[in-house]
This record gives C-alpha cells, sequence and structure tokens, in this order.
C-alpha cells in the first residue's frame, strides 16, 4: 500500500515537497490465505468441508 502527502506553499499554493510512504501488508495477506483455508477445512481431520465443496460445485456449475 502506498501513501502520497503533498505539501503546498500556504500563500501561493506551489507545491515544495511530498512524502511517498510504503506499508507491508504480507503479514495481512498470509493472515487472510490462512482464515479462508480454515474456513474451508475441518479443524480436526484436516478435510474439506461442505463450504469448500459448495464453492467449488459453484464454479464447475457456470
Amino acid at each position: 500500500m502506498e501513501r502520497l502527502v503533498v505539501f503546498r506553499h500556504p500563500h501561493n499554493k506551489e507545491r515544495i515537497g511530498r512524502i511517498i510512504a510504503f506499508v507491508d501488508v504480507s503479514d495481512r495477506v498470509y493472515a487472510e490465505e490462512k482464515l479462508q483455508l480454515s474456513a474451508s477445512m475441518d479443524g480436526l481431520t484436516q478435510v474439506y468441508n461442505r463450504t469448500h465443496f459448495m464453492k467449488r460445485s459453484g464454479k464447475a456449475y457456470r
């Protein structure tokens, strides 16, 4: 994710500088992928559950 902040002179509105900041979101992406997987698998048996098969069958049907 990138953020851009532009600084302007208060009187003539001329651009006098900017700051660009980058944010690492890899931990968040990893956590989302892990949640998706755990929502599709049984925690005890590690076998795919009904939610997984319903999603897969919906994709195959289209």
